[in-house]
């Protein structure tokens, strides 16, 4: 092969690499993704309760309609409705690369479902379901499920 023949095969190759490239991040900017991170929120005054962190990491609006934690049982969840603050109700629009918290209602880690919790999750107006799960989340199920052991032991 002569060099000017292997010149334009390698300028080619490196123009259809690119194209290939450009078409899949188009294909990619239209998905929507999100981030569901379950964490801790802290108040002043020594107060805690569990909060569910949203993130669109995507290049679309999503609208948020439902935020809760998905239980073991099959099909099964627990849903709560946000604190009231201004800003969290539901349904919420989420712009591209934007956040919003979710804060479940002091004592939500107390509730008797909170054992049974796989992981947190996010539905879109769109039926779209997005889970997260997190350290601060096994912790917590994991303090439910031996205080529920602890007390079937004590009631036996």
């Amino acid at each position: 092969m002569s060099e000017p023949n292997a010149i334009t095969l390698g300028i080619a190759i490196v123009g259809a690499t690119l194209g290939i490239i450009n078409t899949w991040r188009s294909f990619d900017r239209d998905r929507i993704r999100l981030k569901i991170i379950p964490k801790w929120a802290m108040f002043r005054g020594g107060t805690q309760t569990l909060c569910i962190d949203i993130i669109n990491l995507g290049y679309i609006p999503v609208t948020i309609n439902q935020v809760g934690f998905r239980l073991r049982e099959r099909n099964k969840v627990f849903i709560f409705m946000p604190m009231p603050m201004p800003g969290s109700e539901l349904p919420k629009r989420l712009e591209p690369r934007t956040s919003f918290t979710v804060l479940a209602p002091l004592g939500t880690e107390q509730h008797e479902s909170m054992r049974n919790v796989t992981v947190a999750f996010v539905k879109t107006a769109c039926l779209r379901t997005f889970t997260g799960n997190s350290a601060a989340l096994r912790g917590e199920i994991r303090q439910r499920r031996l205080a529920w052991k602890k007390d079937r032991k004590k009631s036996a």
